[in-house]
């Protein structure tokens, strides 16, 4: 129904609007530079939302190229303790094979109570992929 009010869990501040166009939405490839264990890096992905969020407190990550959480915005997703939120789409963590390993070790970390080692994959084709991405996106 248009103009309804649906109330979320509450249990971040953060909300999302929807706009009167819904013809007018935020398509398109994004790259997020984010905060992995202390080491910067890009996030890259899909973006096809309508929805624009607010009051985002920790953001996943800083646009590099894209929208984020509203039109033109420099901070895309949610991001703290366990929970990430992103409106980033598609093979995400096929495309972001440092995400994939952030997560595995986070859970894996969580359930056995230590810091657990991954032995490292080869990403080589994964990441060449990705510099083939970015680069054609033209963002260095």
């Amino acid at each position: 129904m248009e103009g309804t009010i649906i109330p979320g869990l509450e249990i971040f501040d953060y909300y999302t609007e929807a706009i009167n166009d819904r013809k007018k939405r935020c398509i398109g490839n994004i790259i997020l530079e984010s905060e992995l264990n202390g080491k910067k890096t890009k996030i890259i992905g899909f973006e096809n939302h309508g929805g624009q969020t607010f009051n985002i407190a920790n953001p996943f990550g800083n646009v590099l190229l894209g929208n984020g959480n509203k039109f033109g915005d420099t901070q895309e997703g949610f991001f703290t303790s366990n929970v990430l939120a992103t409106y980033l789409h598609g093979p995400l963590l096929a495309k972001n094979p440092e995400l994939s390993d952030y997560i595995i070790k986070y859970c894996l970390d969580r359930k056995y109570k230590e810091d657990t080692f991954l032995e490292p994959l080869n990403d080589d084709f994964e990441n060449k992929c990705r510099e083939q991405l970015i680069s054609s996106w033209n963002v260095g």
